[in-house]
Formats: C-alpha cells, structure tokens, sequence
C-alpha cells in the first residue's frame, strides 16, 4: 500500500490527537525524515507546531553549536592539527542572528525554526536555544554562560513554566532536558571550554568551566526507565513515533536516576 503523504492539516491533526492544547509550552526534538513524506517539509512541519499550540503557546527547539569549540577537541570528524591555529584565526564568532545550527542529529526542523518570522534565540555561544509564541522572550533572554544548561538557562525557565516535551521521530537520546538533570544531580565532573564569541564589538576566544555532560550512562537507559513509570502519551504521526510528556517530571525523575546510578 502507497504511504500517504504528511501535510500541515494532517500533521496537526496528529498533534492534537498526541494531546497538545492551545497555550502549551513544547520543548521539542525532531526528525523530519521520520515522517515519510511531507508535503512543504521543514516548513509544514513548524507551520503545524505553531498552530497546534496557538498564540498563547511557544514553541522551544535546541539551536546548538557544537563547531563553536577549540579544534583540540573536534572528534567527529577531526581536523589536521596544523589547521588548528588557522581554525582559531579565522573561525566565525557566534552570532544568535546568523549563525546556523550546527549539530549532527538536531535536524533540519531546528534549523529551520530558527530562522522562522517571530523566532527568537539565546545568546550562549555553544547550546543556544531558540523560541517562538508568547512565553519566548522570556525563556531565551539572559541564558548564562556557566552553567549552561542549569537553572538559569531556558531549561530552566521551560521547567518553571510547566513545560512539555515532544519527541518527533526522535528517541530519548536526543532529550536535551536531561541535561538539565545532570546540573541538578551534581554528578558530573567539570571541564574547562573555549568558545568564540564577540565582547564589546571584539572577536573572543572565551574559556569557561561547564559541567561534562552525558556521563557514564546514556539518556536512552533514562528514557526507558521514565516511560516504564511515567505518563508518556505515544502516537504515530505519519511514518514517526511520537511522544508526549511533562518535562518536570521528566527532569525529576532523571535527576534521581543520575543521582543513583551515576
């Protein structure tokens, strides 16, 4: 049997049916490959997100930046080392308006959104966000530099608003907010980074202490251990598995979790 295509209609129909309500918070995480076909792709996609949650909702994606780091440390792939100091001559600072998202596994829906009419986007130099709907100017402003994704960062602020998160196509491992957990769990370790910004109109090569995040363990063990004991709504939009929960207790629950198994 022929798959039918995904539409703005259809893919809304399916938010909704996921349980999402005018005025929700959504975090969400997204693979637009796991759909199948998608009539308007990315842009279907987002069109959807925004309508499902109305003008009361907002809408939060992870507009990460993961090539803005020392060459030292690139792994995947790596770079020769008699590249490195060209690398750190020459390398573009971020900048939130301009700079793309640029981490394997994030997708072309986070890309997208961030360069959506009425997005906006935190300024930390490494693990921006961006947001979208009435509560986004208060969950992107002042995301500090240390620690990133603590309290004072929009995982912070997602968590106090009461948040949800939505998994599109996408499995735990790609749960940013457990990285909020880590924070709170006080297990990590702490490691120093180097990050390129601008200060006062100068192009920065910036070193900051942050905890290391993903430890000994992986989101996915995480996810799999809250699903088994919490309200997880699952459904199929298209092709993808979609999931549905509270993202306080998810980061609760993970936060004990790293505390006892870290």
């Amino acid at each position: 049997m022929l798959e039918t295509p995904n539409t703005v209609d259809s893919i809304y129909t399916g938010l909704k049916a996921l349980g999402i309500a005018e005025g929700d918070v959504l975090l969400v995480h997204s693979s637009l490959s796991s759909f199948g076909m998608v009539y308007g792709a990315q842009e279907a996609v987002v069109r959807a997100l925004l309508s499902s949650v109305g003008s009361n909702g907002t809408i939060v994606m992870p507009a990460f930046t993961w090539e803005n780091d020392d060459p030292v440390n690139f792994e995947n792939p790596p770079i020769p080392e008699e590249w490195h100091q060209l690398f750190r001559e020459k390398a573009l600072p971020f900048n939130k308006d301009t700079t793309p998202v640029f981490v394997r596994g994030l997708g072309i829906i986070a890309e997208y959104f961030r360069t959506y009419p009425g997005t906006f986007r935190s300024d930390h130099p490494y693990v921006s966000f961006t947001a979208n709907g009435k509560l986004a100017k208060q969950i992107v402003t002042n995301h500090v530099l240390t620690p990133s994704q603590g309290m004072d960062s929009p995982l912070g602020k997602l968590y106090d608003f009461g948040a949800k998160i939505l998994l599109l196509g996408v499995d735990y491992g790609s749960c940013t907010a457990f990285h909020l957990s880590e924070v709170l769990a006080q297990k990590c370790s702490k490691v120093s980074a180097r990050h390129l910004l601008v200060e006062n109109g100068k192009r920065v090569w910036k070193t900051i202490e942050d905890y290391e995040y993903e430890g000994n363990y992986e989101f996915i063990d995480i996810g799999s251990a809250f699903e088994q004991n919490a309200n997880v709504t699952i459904k199929r939009i298209g092709q993808a598995t979609c999931k549905l929960f509270d993202l306080k207790t998810a980061v609760d629950f993970a936060t004990q979790w790293i505390m006892e198994n870290a």
